[in-house]
């Protein structure tokens, strides 16, 4: 529980003060679903509406749906891979870099007025640096 909290104490501080941030990110993945599932429904609706205030998302990564109607929109992700690259001749094994990230996306839900999201079946990602 103590990650938990520390988690969340660290969102309020960089939501109070979210001036030059694109995306804040929780990662709740590696926390118990059994913690995570008794997060009560206040404290989702208390970010959401602090959340919907800012330009940057906020998005929360956890182990199982537990947002509900607390989230604008509800990604699932599956079959991640990491792509490594391929480390210089005479270079440490440990030099690898990660080259890029690929797996599938379900939209889940979505909570929005607007026009409604299209299906995305796959996403793929390279790195930008070194």
């Amino acid at each position: 529980m103590k990650a938990l909290e520390q988690a969340f104490k660290a969102s309020d501080v960089l939501l109070q003060g979210s001036g030059g941030f694109g995306l804040i990110m929780v990662d709740l993945a590696g926390i118990s679903e059994r913690f995570v599932r008794k997060i009560p429904l206040t404290t989702w609706f208390r970010f959401r509406s602090v959340a919907e205030k800012l330009d940057a998302p906020l998005v929360f990564i956890a182990p199982c749906s537990v947002l509900g109607t607390c989230s604008s929109l509800t990604l699932t992700l599956s079959a991640g891979q990491i792509r490594w690259s391929v480390p210089a001749a005479g270079s440490p094994a440990h030099a690898r870099l990660p080259a890029g990230l690929d797996f599938q996306v379900e939209v889940a839900a979505r909570r929005s007025f607007k026009k409604p999201a299209q299906p995305v079946h796959s996403f793929s990602a390279q790195r930008r640096w070194a």
